[in-house]
């Protein structure tokens, strides 16, 4: 019945919420984070040839500033790993998020994401990256959602893993303070993209309610979030029902 009843779903003719929207960036987008995490080292280049610091010294020194500054942005996906204790999950915790990663993930041509469990109180999801995406889910959320909310939840992940949201938050988490506006607002573009993805906004509607909001350093990496990283959940249910 449950298969019917989403095969039936899916066949309507629905309109487009954006699923056209959920693209790699480009090479604008890419030069704009480098220019973010690497902006000022023109000038500090110049101040040291100035001072009569020879070339090949700065060079250098640039060199060891881009390896360090490219382990301390992977560095952040570990360290909120460890924050929240994510783990492999049992095969019943997982039973239904496997497929699902790798049906979304195949059906909008990116790498499906490893899928760890965490148990923090409270269902909820957070995206992170280090060599590769890592999607972890609270053991509540893999309970209690029923199949079409853990889609909504899991299709949201994989929009911020396509858009490269997640590598952005992190360019700003390992800024500390002078990276706060780049971690922009998880909000109505997202949504709407998940909406064009699963094309059942209700489910993303519902998810968004249960989830119990995450703030702290790492709000920026889950789905429903607290402070400056995100919408408050009632905006954002409330531009999905107007969809």
């Amino acid at each position: 019945m449950i298969r019917s009843m989403e095969e039936h779903r899916r066949s309507q003719a629905l309109p487009d919420w954006g699923q056209d929207r959920v693209r790699v960036p480009g090479v604008g987008a890419r030069i704009w984070r480098l220019g973010a995490l690497f902006g000022f080292v023109p000038v500090v280049l110049l101040i040291l040839l100035l001072t009569g610091v020879p070339a090949l010294v700065v060079v250098v020194l640039m060199g060891v500033y881009a390896l360090g500054a490219t382990v301390w942005i992977r560095a952040q996906g570990t360290r909120v790993l460890r924050a929240v204790g994510a783990r492999s999950g049992t095969p019943e915790e997982l039973a239904r998020m496997e497929n699902l990663v790798e049906g979304l993930a195949r059906d909008m041509g990116i790498p499906p994401p490893d899928l760890l469990v965490t148990d923090e109180p409270g269902p909820n999801a957070l995206v992170a990256k280090r060599t590769g995406h890592i999607v972890v889910v609270t053991s509540d959320l893999t309970r209690d959602f029923s199949r079409t909310e853990l889609e909504a939840v899991v299709a949201h992940c994989l929009v911020r893993i396509a858009t490269d949201q997640v590598g952005t938050a992190q360019i700003g988490l390992a800024l500390g303070p002078l990276g706060g506006g780049l971690r922009g607002v998880t909000g109505a573009p997202e949504d709407i993209a998940t909406a064009g993805v699963t094309r059942y906004p209700p489910a993303l509607v519902s998810a968004i309610e249960k989830c119990e909001p995450r703030g702290g350093r790492f709000a920026a990496l889950w789905f429903v979030g607290d402070g400056p990283s995100h919408a408050p959940a009632g905006r954002r249910i409330a531009d999905l029902r107007d969809l």
